[in-house]
């Protein structure tokens, strides 16, 4: 072990400033190939002012060293300063081996500045003069997916495993079984996150793994996989909406609201475990325990849809037509009502004697529900008590076409026409 080789392996064991004082001495007295190993340690081990320092010598006796024009422009990125790292990138020729690795570098700081077109137009570039490099391979992988082209991605990442498991120090299986995930394409995300898994253990991958379980349904992988998770950490609260819904999945629905109830003491702010559970409960049977967490949900976000929608249903069989009222007309305020509810909106407007509002709402939900006989018969009946007679009839001669059965639709026909 030379003397370098000793001073760095002060750094590596904590001794940070014997390690650096014996650099400092030594970068005073070796040839260049010595100082730029120095150079490329001082980068490594995070000290950045020295490495820069000792590498801009360098640079100015060999202004066209392609290894220390990287190594600055890796330095300056840093340095937050992408202006002259690009302007480093730009005096490697591109005649030269390491010009690849260049355009790879040059893309990620367009990449920062938001120029994807040019960022795409290097490492495309980069992969005409080295196909088949499995680090352009995972670079152009990497591009695609950040902007969350995964369709685009698969195929680099695909390559790149053809010819290494890891880059760096990422898991390409488990990349690639993001990528999978994210196209809908489960059974492969589950064979790639099963490999990958096998290399090392990742929290989130290991959700990711299960998720895609889930959607494979796989379930009873999934709930080991969550439960794996939940031993490793308890508090990674993803994991209790999909372990719920997995056990559903399994028709254990007093597991899956023991882990409902589990999650929601580690975030009780959570707007999808608390509808989930609510729908659970009125499955269960427990219409009020079912309520009180949608209501919860609701209150956290009184734009929820699916939360009005659920509640509005409870409020309907429990005929509490003055709490219908309020949900749906917030959903109508925020453009996202559900047929359905405008037709409980007329109901509860008619059984709350506001009848214009009533006639308005029956009408707006004929669009929808004109080919369901159980609204024509309610609005043809709303109709007559209006004294509406002939929209009434037009109503109930829809229902006799639809099923010409209906004889007591047909005798109440007959004395409307008298």
């Amino acid at each position: 072990m030379n003397l370098i080789e000793k001073a760095v392996r002060f750094l590596e064991y904590g001794d940070v400033e014997k390690g650096l004082s014996q650099l400092e001495k030594l970068s005073q007295s070796v040839n260049d190939e010595e100082k730029f190993f120095i150079a490329h340690s001082y980068y490594q081990f995070g000290f950045i002012e020295e490495a820069r320092n000792l590498a801009n010598i360098l640079l100015e006796r060999y202004p066209a060293e392609s290894e220390i024009l990287l190594l600055l422009a890796e330095i300056y990125i840093d340095l937050d300063d992408e202006e002259e790292a690009i302007q480093l990138l730009g005096r490697v020729s591109g005649t030269d081996s390491e010009y690849p690795r260049a355009l790879i570098l040059l893309a990620d700081l367009y990449q920062m500045q938001g120029l994807d077109e040019v960022a795409e137009q290097k490492l495309l570039q980069a992969k005409t003069l080295k196909p088949g490099n499995p680090i352009i391979m995972f670079a152009l992988g990497e591009f695609y997916s950040g902007r969350g082209n995964y369709r685009q991605s698969i195929p680099y990442y695909e390559a790149v495993l053809k010819d290494q498991k890891k880059i760096g120090e990422i898991n390409v299986h488990l990349r690639l079984a993001e990528c999978y995930t994210a196209v809908g394409r489960f059974e492969e995300a589950f064979t790639q996150y099963e490999t990958g898994l096998e290399e090392q253990i990742e929290i989130d991958s290991l959700f990711g793994f299960a998720c895609a379980a889930y959607q494979a349904e796989k379930y009873k992988t999934a709930i080991q996989k969550l439960l794996d998770l939940k031993d490793l950490d308890p508090q990674y609260t993803p994991l209790y909406l999909v372990l719920g819904k997995a056990y559903e999945a399994e028709e254990l629905l007093d597991e899956a609201m023991k882990t409902v109830v589990e999650g929601l003491k580690l975030d009780d702010y959570n707007k999808e475990l608390l509808i989930f559970g609510g729908k659970l409960s009125m499955k269960l049977g427990d219409v009020e325990k079912g309520k009180q967490l949608l209501e919860s949900a609701y209150e956290l976000d009184n734009e929820s849809l699916e939360a009005s929608y659920l509640l509005t249903r409870i409020y309907m069989k429990e005929e509490s037509y003055d709490k219908v009222v309020p949900f749906v007309e917030k959903a109508i305020e925020n453009g996202d009502e559900d047929p359905q509810m405008i037709w409980d909106l007329a109901t509860a407007k008619k059984e709350l004697e506001e009848y214009s509002d009533a006639l308005n709402h029956y009408r707006s939900a004929y669009t929808f529900f004109k080919d369901k006989a159980d609204f024509l018969e309610e609005y043809g009946r709303f109709l007559i008590d209006e004294g509406l007679i002939k929209e009434a009839i037009n109503v109930f001669e829809e229902i006799i076409k639809m099923d010409q059965t209906r004889y007591d639709i047909e005798e109440m026909l007959l004395q409307l026409k008298i």
